[in-house]
């Protein structure tokens, strides 16, 4: 990348990451209260996969480590590889969806969609499984509480986030691949 397009990267994954960032702080402020112990329903992930079928693996992966790494800030440490764990890891395996970053660019209608939904699937199965594996390496918790547990708030957010990627991404088409 040189000059006009690298900024333009180095911008929007900015820009991306401080809106999964508020996504996610005024999700927590409404629907944290069923989950006493970390999680919500969120649709923080949306300009992570956004970002994923924009830019690519590159893209995707930096505005997912991003995002997660601020995610420390605010949320519950308990030891280090937890805090690796349910946060920088598990945001970094959103970044997966740009895994079909070429399918989605050149693909249009069902076949697009499908891509998407795919891609959203396998980032939010792998943060699935860091949040389940810090359940129970650090709190303790029974293989399957831990991923029902998980379940109950990533299950919804992953089916939300399918549908407002797939809304977004169909709307800015032209914005989306238009040369950079």
């Amino acid at each position: 990348m040189k000059g006009k397009k690298l900024i333009l990267f180095i911008a929007e994954v900015a820009i991306f990451s401080a809106l999964a960032l508020a996504l996610d702080f005024v999700c927590g402020l409404y629907l944290s209260f069923a989950w006493l112990n970390g999680g919500s329903i969120s649709i923080a992930m949306v300009p992570i996969f956004i970002i994923c079928y924009r830019w690519g693996p590159k893209g995707g992966f930096l505005t997912a480590l991003l995002t997660g790494t601020i995610q420390i800030f605010w949320g519950y440490i308990y030891h280090p590889v937890q805090v690796m764990l349910d946060y920088p890891l598990a945001y970094v395996s959103c970044g997966m969806a740009s895994l079909f970053f070429n399918q989605v660019k050149n693909n249009k209608g069902f076949m697009r969609h499908l891509y998407i939904c795919l891609g959203i699937l396998i980032g939010c199965v792998f943060r699935l499984a860091f949040a389940t594996l810090s359940g129970c390496l650090f709190f303790e918790t029974p293989f399957w509480a831990s991923v029902s547990y998980n379940g109950t708030y990533l299950l919804p957010s992953m089916v939300l986030c399918m549908i407002i990627t797939c809304l977004v991404v169909q709307s800015l088409n032209k914005l989306l691949y238009e040369k950079k």
